[in-house]
């Protein structure tokens, strides 16, 4: 039989999570619990399954793959021996490396379906919510077998499809293929000579537990707010939206009954209530206005392009006219000093025939004088003549 550490021991170390930043809402997907985050129904369920998985790590080596944010690696470390966290997201590990650091504890960045560890070195593997992403979920299980160490023990999780979608509104986009409680249970059956098998919920009501080994099987009391019956679901009736199992070649210990509480602030009530289904609705909601958003910015990018276009073809048009007008700038410069070398040329010539002009007007002045005192000489000799006679 598989040793497991009491639970009493695991409580005298007192192991603690270690709180998140306002920043981590902006990663949250609901695929992750971040520490922090207000959303409870998400704690409750992800820290449960860490905290259920501490008793089985206590001094040994463990594999956390598709560890996340780290938080859960962080938990383990406090009592395992060590822990090593995988993921396919390089934003996650990097997010670990930063904020988780312990002498024991190592984040690597890789895949479920090709996991870089070494055959048979790990004691433990542990993974959450892992297999319904997997598109080759046979490499997922042959690589756990090839890391486990002879004996080693799987801590495994993944929702049981039927009771799972059953709370949804539509098809959850991140998973690939879910697998029933019968299908899961099947391929550790295949796998492991031993496995145990655990259901998991999150409710909001009050809690009555045997403490005698002779009580009635479980059983499941709700009140249905349409018919206002109270319904009884008893023993195999029950069902849960998620599986947990535990599987070795070695004998388990039953593990009983295991419950998580939250403490959470006043108003964070519709978290644990229909929370998921309000958040999911939400998030429709957001990526419908996000569409919305993007048909509108699509619409005026188009109008930004037909937009540009036209300035464009106008900017094309202008420079074209801009550049007939220098051409014509230009034949006018040459018309303009071709017209100015003209008229320089005609306005000497006019200067030389002023010059001309005044030339043979002083030459008409000094033969009219000429003609003048020649013509008064030739009477001034008649009239002498005229005399004589």
């Amino acid at each position: 039989m598989v040793s497991v550490v009491s639970v009493e021991e695991v409580r005298k170390v007192r192991p603690r999570i270690s709180p998140g930043e306002e920043s981590d809402q902006d990663r949250f997907t609901g695929e992750r619990f971040l520490p922090g985050y207000s959303d409870g129904s998400i704690e409750l369920q992800h820290v449960h399954r860490y905290a259920f998985a501490l008793p089985f790590v206590v001094g040994r080596s463990v594999l956390d793959i598709a560890c996340g944010e780290g938080y859960g690696c962080d938990l383990m470390t406090q009592v395992a021996a060590q822990v090593i966290g995988i993921d396919i997201d390089h934003g996650a590990i990097e997010m670990a490396q930063q904020r988780y650091s312990r002498p024991n504890l190592q984040f690597k960045e890789g895949s479920a379906s090709a996991i870089p560890v070494d055959d048979g070195s790990v004691d433990v593997v542990v993974s959450f919510e892992t297999l319904e992403h997997l598109v080759d979920q046979d490499a997922f299980w042959s690589e756990i077998r090839r890391v486990l160490k002879t004996g080693g023990i799987l801590v495994i999780s993944s929702p049981n499809r039927d009771a799972y979608n059953e709370q949804r509104t539509c098809e959850n986009p991140f998973h690939t293929r879910e697998l029933t409680q019968e299908e899961l249970v099947s391929e550790l059956s295949h796998r492991f000579a031993h496995h145990q098998l655990f259901s998991q919920d999150v409710v909001f009501g009050s809690l009555l537990l045997p403490i005698s080994a002779e009580a009635m099987p479980q059983t499941i009391i709700s009140l249905d707010p349409t018919t206002h019956e109270i319904i009884w679901r008893v023993g195999d009736e029950v069902t849960r939206p998620y599986s947990l199992a535990v599987a070795s070649d070695k004998p388990l210990p039953i593990s009983g009954q295991s419950i998580y509480t939250g403490r959470y602030p006043p108003n964070a009530m519709a978290a644990l209530v229909g929370g998921i289904v309000e958040r999911d609705q939400h998030v429709r909601e957001l990526g419908s206005q996000l569409a919305d958003l993007e048909a509108s910015r699509a619409a005026l990018a188009a109008e930004a392009k037909r937009d540009n276009e036209q300035l464009t073809e106008q900017n094309t048009l202008l420079l074209a006219q801009r550049d007939e007008l220098l051409e014509q700038k230009e034949l006018l410069t040459v018309k303009r000093d071709e017209a100015l070398f003209r008229g320089e040329r005609l306005r000497e010539t006019l200067l030389e025939q002023d010059k001309v002009i005044e030339g043979l007007k002083s030459m008409v002045d000094q033969y009219a004088k000429r003609l003048a005192t020649s013509t008064a000489s030739t009477i001034a000799q008649q009239q002498s003549v005229e005399d004589k006679n």
